[in-house]
């Protein structure tokens, strides 16, 4: 009943006067700390339904008031007003991560106080868990969106959480390879390696030596997936480790965050080519990734660049033969159309090939076009 009174008001709130924020703090002030813990939870399930509010400026001004109550709950005797609190706190990041920015410059000891208490609740309840990495993942996409919204153009130079970055990143690892993170019901695995890959996606540039202390690891961490003892014949889930891992890498790869050598440019794509061998197809991260490790070394490794080239030419051919994976075969025909323009001469007798392979991509969706407007 809490969760259906909450979806109202939130309802409620993007479509009626002030009326209804102040109502729902004039609840929160008189409940907060009953006994009963069924009410501290539905007050604060009142207060996260109310985040998202037309009136965002008149939230703004109660958030930072409201922190150290929240804050304080998270390590409430009751999971469910734990996980509930940070569930609101997620929220706050998701739609107000300016007022954590705005925080950090007013009053720095209490943003200094959030994260804090975000960092040492990543060893709680799973549930909870859940919410708080989310937590991380909203302030680093936001604060990029909101500096490129002010600033176009520009570099990101630092953020608010830069002096936590290492720390962040550290706890984010030793969640995705703990054997009980992964379940189906609060995936804390895949969503900590999603929000690292946000972290290195929109890093800073104060934090571009920091995240390079963390490249190999993930580099072994994707070679790891072979291991029998952390997936126990668990494809599915290797098959997710090795997708947001590759994924993480490909992230490094925007804005040169980081410079391979030759034999890291081997060693990586090795890596790739076994774990492709052993699916028996390609993956879109795993397909993005090799493409790039195939032009670094064709700009920096020739000898490499020939070793693994028509190797990487024979994914294409089955990436553009998954038809059934309109997302693969387009990313493999974005690759080929890259080829051509940057390295036609290598490429041109394997294109050849491709081009019946295209032309029947082409037949199918043209007929599936005239299927759906007959």
């Amino acid at each position: 009943m809490a969760n259906s009174a909450g979806i109202l008001i939130s309802y409620l709130s993007q479509c009626t006067d002030e009326t209804i924020i102040d109502f729902v703090f004039d609840l929160i002030r008189e409940y907060i700390g009953n006994d009963d813990s069924k009410i501290r939870e539905s007050v604060i399930i009142a207060f996260g339904s109310i985040l998202q509010t037309i009136y965002s400026q008149r939230i703004k001004d109660i958030i930072a008031g409201a922190l150290p109550t929240l804050l304080n709950l998270l390590t409430d005797k009751n999971i469910d007003v734990r996980s509930t609190v940070a569930w609101c706190l997620r929220k706050i990041t998701q739609y107000h991560t300016d007022c954590l920015i705005s925080l950090g410059n007013t009053k720095p000891d209490d943003l200094d106080l959030f994260i804090q208490n975000l960092l040492k609740n990543l060893n709680s309840n799973k549930r909870v868990v859940f919410q708080l990495v989310d937590c991380f993942n909203y302030i680093v996409v936001k604060t990029k969106e909101f500096f490129e919204e002010a600033h176009p153009g520009a570099n990101l130079t630092t953020c608010i959480l830069s002096k936590y970055y290492s720390e962040i990143l550290k706890s984010l690892i030793s969640i995705a390879f703990n054997k009980e993170s992964y379940d189906t019901e609060n995936n804390i695995a895949l969503a900590s390696l999603f929000t690292f890959n946000s972290l290195i996606d929109f890093s800073p540039l104060d934090c571009i030596d920091i995240i390079k202390e963390f490249f190999n690891l993930i580099v072994n961490g994707l070679d790891e997936t072979f291991s029998k003892e952390f997936f126990q014949d668990e494809v599915e889930k290797k098959y997710n480790y090795q997708e947001n891992l590759c994924a993480i890498i490909n992230s490094y790869f925007i804005g040169d965050k980081i410079q391979l050598n030759a034999d890291q440019c081997l060693y990586l794509y090795n890596v790739l080519d076994r774990i492709f061998n052993e699916r028996k197809s390609v993956f879109l991260s795993g397909l993005l990734l090799s493409s790039k490790l195939v032009i670094y070394s064709y700009n920096n490794a020739p000898d490499i660049f020939k070793e693994i080239f028509p190797n990487f030419c024979q994914y294409l051919f089955t990436a553009l033969s998954q038809i059934e994976e309109a997302a693969i075969c387009s990313m493999a025909l974005g690759i080929i159309a890259d080829f051509i323009r940057l390295l036609y001469d290598p490429f041109e007798e394997y294109f050849k090939e491709m081009f019946s392979f295209i032309y029947k991509i082409g037949v199918v969706n043209l007929k599936f076009y005239f299927f759906y407007i007959s």
